[in-house]
Formats: structure tokens, C-alpha cells, sequence
């Protein structure tokens, strides 16, 4: 069954929650944290973590590094970010909001909902929860209707209400805040159906065709992003000694061209191995060789966790 995606109208920034931080002489920073964030995440990030350090109780900066870390996939990181936040600060709703959307995800919806409840606590009039947390109760019952259905196919009545719900889905408030977009996210209505074969297989081929074209590109944002937060790194390096080392690989050649050919899928459930033989020319090098990719599928899109050549 395809995983149902909860997730807010937008990832939204409410500049009135934090009156005491928008002073004149950081206004210009915190808007190229914002264009960054948007167009070079992992540069963002870099930033943040850089202001951190020197005010590592900064209400703003905080929120900004656990949105920058969901963008990323870093999805532990995004959770740790959060709660240290709320430790901080726990009278912002923003924080509990977001934190309570990656667990929705997750379709942990109890702790989602207790969240939200919590964050409609430190703010009764903020409408993103209350929105949220409708939509909380609206899987709640989905998934009730749907093991009803499944443990008796000729129950009408469960088979009608879910098809109800399905539709009531579709509707989307009209959220009207005065608010700074980090990220629009469609909400997506319930789609009760297994993903299929062939649609798995033409998502991997566009996934190897984007990693290739970052490659060639030299878009380090949209190469690391193909990666999983999960992925395994060679050599026993972490991830920023790693990215460091591929970054140093991809930026100093000054040209890439990568062929591909002769892709073979092997397929286990969330999971796809992807071997191919791929022919790299930079200048006045040439590799061939075959390649093997481990695709498994995250949060509605395939991240690689795995990677190995020869």
C-alpha cells in the first residue's frame, strides 16, 4: 500500500512568534539563510550550524536547521533539532507542528497527535495544528475503516465510509497567515493502492538519470540529496568526511561526462538494487566500470543507501 503522507499546506516561519530576535543588524542574514535554504540547503545548513555555535540558544536559527534537516532527508537530525527546541522554548507552536508532521509521516499518528496537542496548548488560536491535527484524526479513521475492510470484504458500511474519507481528503483549507514559505509541500489526498512494478522501476530510472545529471552538473545540492540519511559510507568515514572528499572529487574536474547503460533491476519490497555499467570521462581521465546502486524507498521517493563500483 502506498505510504499515506501527512504533511502541512506549507512549512511555514511566523516572523511575529519571534519579536526579540528580529533586530536591525541580523535581518539581512537570516534572509540569505532563507534564499539558501530554498536553493542551496546544504550550504544553509553550513551557516546555521555556524551562527549556532556562537548563539546556540537562537530561537530562530534553531527552527531554520530543523527545517534545512527535513529538506535534507536528515530526518533523526530534523527530530533532535525540534525537540531541543521545544526544550528551549516551549511556549512556540511552530516547533511542536513540525515535529508532530515527521511523525505523521512515520504513521507514528498517536505521538503526532499528542504534538499537536501539545502546540495548540502554547497557542490556541494557531490554525496550522488545528488543521493538522483534523487531518490526524482523518487517517486515524481511515486506517480503522481500512482493517474493517480488509478483515471483512463484504463489510459495505466500512467500505463506504473509506471511500468518504478518501474524498473528504481532497479538501484543502484556505489557510490565510502572514508567513515566510520555506518549503510548499501539496497536501496529498489518501490513495489506497500498492505502488506498482512498473511505476517502481521508471521512478529508479529517473532517479539514476537525475544522480548522473547532478554528477555532470557538478549540483552538489541535488547529488547529496540522493543519498539517503541511512546510507552507508565507505571507509568507515562519516557523512561530512565524505561529502567533504566528494565534493573535492566533482568540484576540481572541469569537465564530467558520465554514459550509462545496460540497467538491471532486482527488486525486494522497499528495497532495489540497480547494476549498471557506467563509462566516466573527465578530463584526461576515463573509467569503466559496472556500478551498483541500493535504492530503498523513503517518504515517497527513492534515496540510495548503498553504493558500490567493480
Amino acid at each position: 500500500m502506498e505510504f499515506i503522507r501527512i504533511v502541512l499546506k506549507n512549512i511555514i516561519i511566523f516572523l511575529l512568534v519571534f519579536p526579540l530576535i528580529v533586530l536591525a543588524d541580523n535581518q539581512d542574514n537570516m534572509k540569505s539563510i532563507l534564499t539558501l535554504i530554498n536553493e542551496k540547503p546544504f550550504i544553509a545548513l553550513e551557516k546555521i550550524k555556524k551562527g549556532l555555535r556562537s548563539s546556540p540558544d537562537e530561537p530562530r536559527l534553531l527552527f531554520y536547521k530543523g527545517v534545512t534537516e527535513a529538506k535534507l532527508n536528515l530526518i533523526d537530525d530534523a527530530i533532535n533539532t525540534y525537540n531541543d527546541l521545544i526544550n528551549r522554548h516551549p511556549n512556540l507552536p511552530e516547533p511542536y507542528n513540525n515535529l508532530a508532521v515527521i511523525y505523521a509521516e512515520r504513521q507514528e499518528l498517536d505521538l503526532a497527535k499528542e504534538i499537536l496537542e501539545k502546540a495548540i496548548k502554547t497557542n490556541s488560536s494557531y490554525s496550522v495544528a488545528h488543521v493538522n491535527l483534523g487531518d490526524i484524526y482523518t487517517q486515524m479513521a481511515t486506517n480503522a475503516y481500512n482493517m474493517a475492510f480488509e478483515i471483512d470484504k463484504d463489510n459495505k458500511i466500512a467500505k463506504n465510509k473509506l471511500k468518504l474519507i478518501t474524498e473528504l481528503f481532497n479538501y484543502k483549507p484556505n489557510i490565510k497567515e502572514k508567513s515566510i514559505v520555506i518549503e510548499e509541500l501539496d497536501k496529498k489526498s489518501i490513495v489506497i493502492k500498492a505502488r506498482s512494478k512498473l511505476d517502481d522501476k521508471k521512478n529508479i530510472i529517473k532517479s539514476i538519470e537525475s544522480w548522473k545529471t547532478a554528477w555532470e552538473e557538478k549540483n552538489l545540492d541535488l547529488y547529496f540529496n540522493s543519498y539517503s540519511e541511512n546510507f552507508k559510507y565507505p571507509n568507515q568515514m562519516n557523512q561530512d568526511q565524505w561529502e567533504s572528499y566528494r565534493r573535492d572529487r566533482i568540484i576540481n574536474k572541469k569537465n564530467i561526462s558520465i554514459s550509462i547503460s545496460n540497467i538491471k533491476l532486482k527488486f525486494e519490497k522497499d528495497i532495489i538494487h540497480a547494476v549498471f555499467y557506467q563509462d566516466y570521462k573527465s578530463t584526461g581521465y576515463q573509467q569503466k566500470s559496472k556500478k551498483t546502486l541500493f535504492f530503498e524507498f523513503q517518504s515517497n521517493d527513492w534515496k540510495i543507501i548503498e553504493e558500490f563500483s567493480g
